[in-house]
């Protein structure tokens, strides 16, 4: 559960697809909810140290040889079209990743986030096709900017640098 610093409400993280009134009661939560992100030298910190995190993890993951890809939840769940490109690649990776990595013929590029060639298994997957197997439901309808407080700001603060691709609107 979470609790909302301007109600004291708690809700509970996620909701099943046919429970109306936990789905109500996030949009509620989102209604009143904004996030402000710090701006200059504090954002840029931020941003370098979470970069170099995630590099290290990556590094951890091929000196140990664990096969991965990268994905990300906007291109899983936010997608406004029917694309299911990142759930077909998601998917072909887990279904098969050791012939993935053996189609690639370089034991160098194990782990790497190359693109998955989509196997033609999911090729007919939609984002309709996804969501009818999701057991719990959306609860997120706002966009970047409508959630952003500093939005504009931020996207100020970004541009030009290697970050500025975290802001999709």
């Amino acid at each position: 559960t979470s609790t909302s610093t301007s109600t004291s409400t708690k809700i509970s993280a996620h909701c099943d697809v046919d429970d109306a009134e936990c789905i109500q009661e996030h949009l509620q939560f989102e209604e009143n909810s904004n996030i402000t992100f710090p701006l200059g030298p504090e954002l840029v910190d931020w941003l370098y140290s979470n970069t170099e995190s995630d590099s290290n993890i990556k590094k951890r993951l091929n000196d140990l040889g664990v096969q991965h890809i990268h994905v990300t939840y906007e291109k899983l769940f936010q997608t406004t079209d029917n694309d299911a490109s990142e759930w077909i690649r998601l998917l072909t990776f887990l279904d098969d990743e050791d012939n993935y990595y053996n189609d690639k013929g370089k034991d160098e590029d194990k782990g790497k986030d190359d693109d998955v060639l989509p196997s033609k298994k999911y090729q007919n997957i939609t984002m309709e096709t996804v969501r009818n197997t999701f057991s719990m439901a959306s609860t997120h309808t706002k966009s970047q900017k409508e959630i952003i407080a500093n939005y504009d700001a931020l996207k100020d603060s970004l541009n030009g640098t290697e970050w500025q691709k975290l802001l999709l609107d």
